[in-house]
């Protein structure tokens, strides 16, 4: 993990966060980055928080793996606060991966205006998927 953001009303510009799993925990409050550099292979971003990320570049570096996910919100109940944008966004790398796969059942990410590349699975998204004694949740 590289970082984790708990205040509120946070605001990064021109960064590079860079690891493997969990590279940005996004936790709470209300955040915005901008002309970030993202790279991870497995649920880089995630966390429950209200985040505007503008002009940024999530980097898969997924090698033999996946698919794997970009994102893991975590939005608790409908009327919580919370949500990724990723406005003019570059989704890029390797591998194969999901936009993202929900934490919770209101799990909230919006991609708008953003160019994805080809190793975006066509599904687009997964869910979560817990194995409790051999059972899926």
């Amino acid at each position: 993990m590289a970082a984790v953001i708990q205040g509120d009303k946070c605001s990064f510009y021109d960064c590079n966060f860079l690891s493997y799993q969990d590279t940005l925990c996004d936790f709470q409050g209300r955040h915005y980055f901008s002309q970030f550099w993202i790279e991870g292979g497995v649920d880089f971003i995630f966390g429950q928080a209200a985040s505007l990320y503008e002009g940024c570049t999530l980097n898969s570096i997924l090698i033999d793996e996946g698919p794997s996910w970009f994102t893991a919100h975590a939005k608790v109940n409908l009327s919580a606060p919370g949500g990724f944008v990723f406005k003019n966004c570059y989704l890029t790398g390797s591998g194969n991966m999901y936009l993202g796969r929900a934490w919770n059942q209101y799990s909230t990410v919006l991609f708008y205006q953003t160019i994805m590349s080809s190793l975006i699975v066509p599904l687009g998204w997964d869910s979560w998927q817990q194995v409790i004694n051999g059972f899926h949740t």
